[in-house]
């Protein structure tokens, strides 16, 4: 069990007194910066001098001196409405000792899920009822000194954050970072004005604070079935990810708008169809869904015509699930070359990402009521963040792993780069969240597991796939 040793609330630097920033409305895309807080956690060997507290507090307060947005106040004003208000709230770092557990263990034990705690991870920081999210903490961080010295650092936050933080504990110094509240902003037909929120400085605000309308209520879900679940971790190498594009690519295609797409189809859509493929086929759902979709954030900095400058900072993801990634379950999973009509689909649903569907997107804002016939799938993939070219000054990871969303009704997965001894961005891994049932299908399908491989508690590889 770790052990908090302290915990500081870290602040920006202070500046000489400047009029506050106007709070502004968050749209659907930002909402999930502070809705679904994703924690990775990065592995490091022990350095060879023991760092200080102050080594990381003093680095963070010159970081967050760039990124204030990051410990504003999110006032929750209805399921389509957030405004963030910048303050000085600041953030909450955990100092841990897990004395009983090892960064060797880890590795000898490929860092399998049945050896990696959750205690590793920043604890949640929504208050339990708060209808208005004001309690949520954009960015939380712990950082675990394990027995034999190895670090594990675990923030709500990272990419571009983790990336200059790291800059500025090399003693490097950071491009300011362009927060443009006017970039993927809701249309005025979907939007009010903000509603300013009092500078916060404690780490929860009572769930009674005003609202300028009172949140929805969602509509109610039938509880979980009780099955218990188990994470798996699976690999697919350089090797096998070359050959899975060249197998999906050799498949037969019926004829229909996919086509237009086939010769576009990414070596990431390849491993996404495989997956979304498998997995339904795997799933106990299945007997009771008719449909499937398969959500697959895209990088709105990254399309052939950027749909946001490439220096914005905050998210900028949209999916197109919506437009393409849908089938009829039997559709998708009947036959084989289902794999290539699904990567084509999701091929497809990134090329029709236009400005046009964009400001259709922003001025629709609303947030669908879940359709319980469907079987959703949503992954994202992380591979070409350069996860593992973060460096504080005293070694790049050894390995990056993100918690697991344990969601009940959507398969989640987050697609990351191998570790650069086992391929790096070549390659990748990915952990599923599944009933034992189901994980024991998916490595008896013969055509995953062609692909795909993964380590069983003696260290033994399973799959028959090209290492």
């Amino acid at each position: 069990m770790a052990t908090v040793r302290e915990t500081h609330l870290v602040k920006a630097l202070p500046t000489p007194q400047v009029a506050p920033k106007p709070s502004y409305d968050l749209n659907v895309l930002d909402s999930t910066l502070a809705k679904f807080l994703i924690r990775p956690a990065y592995f490091f060997e022990a350095p060879k001098t023991p760092l200080s507290t102050d080594f990381w507090i003093s680095s963070l307060s010159k970081t967050l001196s760039e990124y204030r947005f990051l410990t504003g106040t999110v006032i929750r004003h209805s399921p389509t409405r957030l405004v963030l208000c910048e303050n000085e709230r600041g953030c909450h770092v955990e100092f841990a000792d897990l004395p009983n557990l090892t960064l060797k263990e880890l590795r000898d034990k490929r860092f399998s899920p049945s050896v990696v705690p959750d205690v590793l991870y920043p604890t949640a920081s929504l208050a339990t009822a708060d209808e208005t999210w004001t309690s949520i903490e954009l960015l939380r961080i712990r950082i675990t000194v394990l027995g034999d010295g190895g670090i594990v650092l675990s923030p709500s936050m990272f990419h571009s954050f983790i990336k200059d933080w790291a800059a500025v504990a090399r003693g490097e110094t950071i491009k300011p970072v362009t927060r443009d509240a006017s970039i993927l902003k809701a249309t005025a037909a979907t939007t009010s004005k903000p509603v300013e929120a009092p500078v916060e400085a404690n780490r929860f605000k009572p769930a009674s604070a005003p609202v300028a309308a009172p949140a929805a209520a969602a509509p109610a879900l039938p509880a979980p079935p009780a099955t218990p679940q188990v994470l798996e971790n699976f690999y697919v190498s350089p090797a096998s990810m070359k050959s899975l594009k060249a197998y999906v690519c050799s498949l037969p295609l019926p004829d229909g708008p996919m086509q237009k797409a086939a010769n576009q189809v990414s070596t990431s859509d390849c491993l996404s169809a495989l997956v979304w493929w498998s997995v339904v086929q795997a799933s106990n759902a299945r007997a009771r869904k008719s449909k499937t979709i398969f959500a697959y954030p895209v990088n709105m900095r990254t399309l052939q015509k950027p749909l946001v400058p490439m220096d914005y900072v905050g998210n900028a993801w949209l999916s197109m699930h919506e437009r393409t990634a849908k089938f009829q379950i039997d559709d998708l999973v009947g036959r084989e070359d289902g794999i290539r009509m699904g990567a084509c689909a999701i091929r497809q649903g990134i090329c029709e990402l236009t400005e046009d569907y964009l400001r259709g997107f922003l001025e629709k804002n609303t947030v669908p009521i879940p359709d319980m016939s469907i079987l959703g799938c949503f992954f994202t993939s992380w591979r070409g963040f350069g996860v593992y070219d973060t460096d504080f000054g005293f070694g790049k990871p050894v390995e990056f792993i993100p918690q697991h969303s344990k969601n009940p009704y959507v398969i989640v997965g987050y697609i990351r780069p191998m570790a650069p001894e086992h391929g790096g961005e070549a390659g990748a891994e990915f952990q599923l969240c599944l009933a034992p049932e189901e994980v024991e299908r998916l490595k008896n399908n013969p055509v995953f597991s062609r692909f795909a491989h993964w380590y069983h508690e003696d260290g033994t590889i399973g799959g028959r796939c090209n290492l």
